[in-house]
């Protein structure tokens, strides 16, 4: 792959999961709203935004890693995707441990947690859907 061709696949990673979190938010926050009006459920935006906030970083990681082994060693991508993938759980796993060390209610936890992997499954697919797409493309140009 030549660099602009990485480049422009990088920025449209981005450009996509960026939207992809920020439409997955906006939901979340409308749903969360309609709930805590017929409940007695604060809103949860704590939860909202550590779920969002990890995303978009993860999202901006792996994006330019994957850019800078993309540039410099392709051959590695598969390599590549496996480390990331296990890296990003691992956060992940990380996130969910300090969450729940940091709040001791049951109930938000068991919620935060639920709403956590929304997001993490969300982007995760978005993840494998985007680059399988991309390496199938790149398969059939050689």
């Amino acid at each position: 792959m030549n660099e602009n061709k990485v480049k422009e696949i990088t920025k449209r990673y981005i450009q996509r999961s960026l939207w992809l979190v920020i439409a997955l938010a906006l939901c979340c926050m409308g749903c969360l709203t309609y709930l805590s009006g017929i409940t007695d459920r604060p809103l949860m935006a704590p939860e909202l935004a550590i779920s969002t906030v990890y995303s978009i970083l993860v999202l901006y990681i792996y994006g330019y890693s994957w850019k800078a082994v993309a540039k410099s060693s392709p051959m590695n991508l598969t390599k590549f995707y496996m480390a990331a993938s296990a890296l990003r759980m691992l956060t992940a796993v990380m996130v969910i441990v300090i969450y729940c060390l940091i709040v001791r209610v049951h109930a938000d936890i068991r919620n935060f947690i639920i709403m956590f992997i929304v997001f993490y499954l969300t982007t995760l697919i978005f993840d494998v859907l985007y680059f399988s797409k991309v390496e199938k493309h790149n398969k059939i140009e050689k």
